[in-house]
């Protein structure tokens, strides 16, 4: 089996609050990247279409290599 079966990803839902109201952030990390991709939205939908899209692609990868 290759070292693709062995990748390991994190992604994370942070809701913060500053002087303009909430931020919504979301960050996907992946062992064989060098460094996290994180975006930020104003709009929770947003902010969870991401989420949700970063995490199918990641099942959908996972799923496939079986």
């Amino acid at each position: 089996m290759g070292d693709d079966n062995n990748k390991k990803v994190e992604v994370s839902f942070i809701e913060l609050e500053n002087s303009y109201g909430n931020i919504y952030k979301v960050t996907r990390r992946i062992t064989s990247m060098a460094a996290p991709e994180t975006r930020i939205f104003r709009k929770k939908a947003d902010a969870v279409k991401q989420f949700n899209e970063w995490l199918a692609n990641y099942l959908l990868f996972v799923l496939g290599g079986l």
